[in-house]
């Protein structure tokens, strides 16, 4: 233990010893060391719409990561709460995770969670995974907030004529195609939150 005086005359005593056990173990993690999603394929605002649906997402790590099926979790509003099947196609280990969905989902919300369970295969560091909305995904934009252990949640609004993304068709849905009547759009483009081609409904662009 020792003192020290602060000017005034007033005295504290500083625990100079514990403080400085706590500071050695203590372990050093800094924002960049944590692993991060640097991309989603399809990006969530590009919708796949149509036959089909969607069959498979990639997730794109900044580093190489270790994840098990137990780590992720895929469920729509149909399933009410419960996981869809799906299986993992990457191998634990390497910098992407790709779901693919047994069978594919058709006009549904389909909501997907990465636990802050995978963590990085250098040093072991917890997935920074929160996103500022779940439904979109920007060319450049990184998910977490600095700090380790957040789980991702990614939503993908599968339903042909769902304009707006809420998961669900609704007068709105319909207003907007009708303001949007005779525009020409052009394909998904991922550096945008709210891409217009959501409104070319019937796919002639």
């Amino acid at each position: 233990m020792s003192n020290s005086t602060l000017p005034g005359g007033t005295r504290l005593r500083v625990a100079t010893c514990a403080l400085a056990a706590i500071l050695l173990s203590a372990p050093s993690v800094w924002a960049g060391d944590l692993p991060v999603i640097e991309d989603v394929d399809p990006c969530p605002q590009c919708r796949v719409v149509g036959p089909g649906g969607l069959s498979e997402i990639t997730v794109t790590f900044d580093t190489e990561v270790n994840f098990a099926v137990a780590d992720v979790s895929v469920r729509t509003r149909a399933s009410m709460g419960a996981d869809v099947a799906f299986t993992l196609s990457d191998t634990s280990g390497g910098n992407t995770l790709t779901i693919t969905l047994n069978p594919p989902v058709e006009a549904d919300m389909v909501t997907v969670v990465l636990d802050y369970t995978i963590t990085s295969t250098d040093g072991g560091y917890a997935l920074d995974g929160e996103m500022d909305d779940p439904r979109v995904m920007l060319e450049g934009q990184t998910s977490g907030d600095g700090l380790a252990g957040g789980q991702a949640v990614l939503q993908f609004a599968v339903l042909e004529g769902d304009v707006d993304g809420d998961g669900a068709t609704s007068v709105n849905d319909l207003q907007l195609v009708l303001a949007a009547d005779g525009e020409i759009v052009g394909p998904c483009d991922c550096s945008l939150a709210d891409p217009g081609f959501r409104l070319d409904v019937n796919g002639d662009l």
